[in-house]
């Protein structure tokens, strides 16, 4: 009888517990990145996202590969264009020691590609990429990137 007692009321609140929770707290963080490198796909395991005054720290890994977007002026919703000098929006493929080291829209075109923010909240950002970097006399096509994103971190200058 006990037992049977126990168990009703450890039922009950659990059910409790379930019906009262805030719908929005049983949502995941949402985390998303991908790309085409020279046709192969990247999916990232390791996302970090930084808003540091106006500028948008994008960091993604898998394993000794990663790469990183960092837009100056960040100002949400929008299109910023990759490359030319250190002033500017940057994009970067590290292929990892022995394949070939860091290709970088810094030194390219002013041109070499773009990022479009499609949807941006103070916690939040979505959007899709393109760019085109190099490292010496080798280039990296990095195609139909997409990432949604939360904003993990947040500094004011």
């Amino acid at each position: 009888m006990i037992k049977k007692y126990c168990l009703t009321i450890i039922s009950l609140f659990t059910i409790w517990l379930l019906v009262s929770c805030d719908e929005t707290s049983l949502e995941p963080t949402t985390k998303k990145f991908s790309a085409t490198i020279n046709g192969q796909g990247f999916e990232a395991n390791e996302i970090v996202v930084v808003q540091n005054g106006s500028t948008l720290s994008i960091s993604a890994s898998s394993g000794n590969k990663a790469l990183q977007i960092i837009l100056n002026n960040y100002d949400g919703l929008g299109e910023y264009s990759l490359g030319g000098n250190a002033n500017n929006n940057e994009g970067k493929w590290e292929a990892g020691l022995g394949n070939g080291g860091t290709f970088t829209t810094l030194n390219t075109n002013q041109n070499s590609g773009m990022v479009h923010v499609t949807s941006s909240t103070a916690s939040s950002v979505k959007g899709n990429f393109d760019f085109s970097a190099i490292s010496g006399n080798n280039t990296v096509n990095v195609t139909d990137g997409v990432f949604d994103l939360q904003i993990e971190s947040m500094i004011e200058n």
